[in-house]
């Protein structure tokens, strides 16, 4: 869950986007692979809040980098797979 408290920020959620302002809140109906960012496209500073439960394991989908994260807390463990479930490396790693 997020809710805005300054500032606005637009949420895009698979292909529809959505102005937020102050006093906005966005949910996200968990076990659903659409993939979720905040943009903030103004000079102004936004505020928001991230709210969600920390369950002893989790599924993270980035649909858009073809990746699943998939988590578990104790002990901590990050494995990464493709959408088809093979290993793969973080989205966010930077080339060699």
């Amino acid at each position: 869950m997020i809710h805005v408290l300054a500032g606005e920020v637009t949420l895009v959620e698979g292909d529809s986007t959505t102005l937020l302002h102050p006093g906005d809140t966005a949910t996200f109906k968990a076990g659903t692979a659409l993939g979720h960012c905040l943009q903030n496209h103004s000079a102004a500073e936004a505020r928001y809040l991230v709210i969600g439960t920390r369950g002893p394991s989790d599924v993270i989908t980035y649909p858009d980098h073809d990746r699943v994260l998939h988590v578990t807390r104790s002990p901590v463990q990050r494995r990464y797979t493709d959408l088809q479930g093979k290993p793969a490396d973080s989205p966010y790693r930077k080339p060699d």
